[in-house]
């Protein structure tokens, strides 16, 4: 069962589960609706393949199907990925591929919690779980019992792209091995960045990699290579 919401630029599925206020805002204002004009001022300068990982239920998926050559869409939660599949066949999203897999450093099983036993989903929150603890930093589950299940991890250097312009990350928590596990894709690349990174523990590596931090939005960070910065 899943819940229908209407809104000006699609018709999206929410799964069952979800706490009221959490289908009530998602209905009035979507997926991070600041972030959006970011993504056209990025994506007009620089046309080609988008990553985005972390999708839910894809609310970000049709401005970015609208900008981008080709989508690269995941998520690690079943039911985030069937909402999303469902999505994208309803608002004929062609260019788009939504695949159920967690993203890190290496190919392995990871297990991931989508919450307390018994209480409502944590929606977009799921996270991955090491050694018993959600990577979420945001979350204090210490003491609960934890809806758990394994899948498949990946890694962004396991596909080919054209002409990548952007990777997006929202993995509460994981972005950091979703990145280690890009290296190859990033150097070839050199795609915007846009990571939802609170601790800044991306920034290290980036700026390592030559990446110029540019600011935050949407409580994401964003990064620019510095070859590519005021053209």
């Amino acid at each position: 069962m899943v819940i229908e919401v209407v809104r000006p630029e699609a018709t999206y599925f929410l799964p069952k589960g979800l706490p009221q206020h959490k289908i009530d805002q998602f209905t009035a204002h979507g997926t991070e609706p600041d972030l959006l004009p970011l993504l056209e001022t990025i994506l007009t300068r620089s046309t080609g393949d988008v990553i985005t990982a972390g999708v839910f239920v894809g609310g970000l998926l049709p401005t970015l199907c609208r900008l981008a050559t080709r989508v690269w869409a995941w998520d690690c939660v079943p039911e985030h990925v069937e909402c999303a599949h469902k999505m994208t066949q309803t608002n004929g999203l062609r260019n788009c591929t939504v695949q159920l897999a967690a993203l890190g450093d290496r190919v392995e099983a990871v297990t991931v919690t989508t919450g307390c036993t018994g209480q409502p989903s944590l929606a977009g929150e799921s996270c991955i779980v090491e050694d018993g603890v959600p990577v979420n930093d945001l979350l204090d589950l210490k003491g609960y019992e934890l809806d758990t299940f394994e899948v498949q991890q990946t890694t962004i250097d396991s596909n080919e792209y054209r002409d990548l312009a952007l990777i997006q990350l929202d993995l509460e928590g994981y972005e950091l091995p979703a990145l280690v596990g890009a290296k190859r894709t990033i150097e070839q690349h050199l795609p915007a960045i846009i990571v939802e990174d609170r601790p800044a523990l991306c920034h290290s590596l980036l700026t390592s990699w030559g990446y110029s931090f540019q600011g935050i939005r949407s409580g994401d960070r964003i990064y620019i290579h510095r070859s590519k910065l005021d053209k």
